[in-house]
């Protein structure tokens, strides 16, 4: 039985108040030479929030100010637009246009306390109370949580960050409880609708699921509720991000048909593994590895302009001399 109690919270908002002040010394330190949004994205996610509270459809992904005067569609998430525009609705009638300044402020500094209470919660319970430090000290280590997690950042991969760990600890918490599966499958469809650099996060974790039905036939319903509820909430997903008559044509890098059938397609086989009683791990395994084959052979036939990759589609000009330059976007 694994470790369930809970880190020690004044510990954890004391390092995160530490933490948050040399984040803040160094944003104040830099201001006079690095602008507050300093990431062109950064300055776009506030631009797609003001114009989101200035009345612009829910289903309109329009960029006007990009390829001016047609606009440009983007295919960021509303799910991200949703707590800065809250936050930015609720500060703007006291502070006016500086409230996009205090939510840039507020957002990434929040998600950092939430990383930070992941990372400790999934230590904590793999090897108990005096992995506490470790789980705080090691993340706020790395160059890309200084980065992501500062004042101004108030892009999508700081979000991503978070709910790859959320998925991890959930994963993990699945060995024992099965709902904890239900859990995962919501927080890999929500990570999936937001961005698809968390591709390969989420195909570790469905291959975790038929791992669990692999090592123990009686761990199929685990993996059962992870498919059920990951095709069932990137269905949602791709229900809230367009209306039906938009999901033609199918896009490859960014939430559409094919990844919902993808999701979908889990489901069915972890349903069918689920239900059929083997006795032997590696039957198991040949049988997950048929069905799961066939699955990725159906997508390739369907969609088979996902072949070249999510970006197969754009001009060879811009990958050339714009996409080979965007670290995020390049391949594995």
């Amino acid at each position: 039985m694994q470790n369930t109690q809970k880190p020690d919270m004044r510990v954890l908002l004391g390092f995160w108040v530490v933490i948050c002040i040399v984040l803040a010394a160094r944003t104040v330190f830099t201001g006079s030479s690095v602008p507050f949004f300093a990431d062109t994205d950064d300055a776009m996610r506030m631009v797609v929030v003001q114009d989101f509270l200035n009345g612009q459809n829910w289903f309109d992904h329009t960029q006007y100010r990009l390829n001016t005067p047609f606009g440009a569609d983007i295919h960021w998430s509303r799910l991200v637009d949703m707590p800065l525009a809250a936050l930015v609705w609720l500060l703007q009638p006291l502070f006016g246009d500086t409230a996009l300044i205090i939510v840039g402020w507020i957002w990434p500094l929040f998600l950092l306390l939430v990383l930070l209470y992941l990372s400790a919660r999934l230590t904590t319970y793999l090897v108990g109370p005096e992995g506490l430090l470790p789980a705080m000290v090691l993340p706020v280590l790395s160059a890309t949580v200084l980065v992501e997690f500062a004042p101004g950042r108030v892009d999508h991969h700081n979000v991503q960050i978070v709910l790859v760990l959320a998925l991890l600890y959930a994963t993990v918490r699945a060995w024992e409880n099965p709902k904890w599966a239900g859990l995962a499958g919501i927080v890999a469809a929500t990570s999936l609708a937001i961005g698809t650099e968390a591709l390969p996060q989420i195909i570790t974790a469905v291959a975790a699921f038929g791992l669990f039905y692999v090592v123990d036939p009686d761990r199929g319903k685990t993996a059962r509720w992870f498919g059920l509820s990951f095709g069932a909430a990137t269905l949602l997903h791709l229900l809230i991000y367009l209306p039906i008559q938009k999901w033609n044509p199918a896009a490859c890098d960014a939430l559409s048909l094919v990844y919902v059938s993808a999701a979908v397609g889990v489901g069915v086989v972890f349903v069918v593994l689920s239900l059929v009683a083997l006795g032997h791990w590696f039957t198991r395994l040949m049988l997950g590895a048929v069905l799961g084959f066939s699955m990725i052979g159906g997508l390739l036939l369907f969609f088979p302009q996902c072949l070249s990759g999510p970006y197969g589609a754009i001009d060879p000009w811009l990958v050339e001399n714009w996409l080979s330059k965007i670290i995020e976007a390049k391949p594995v």
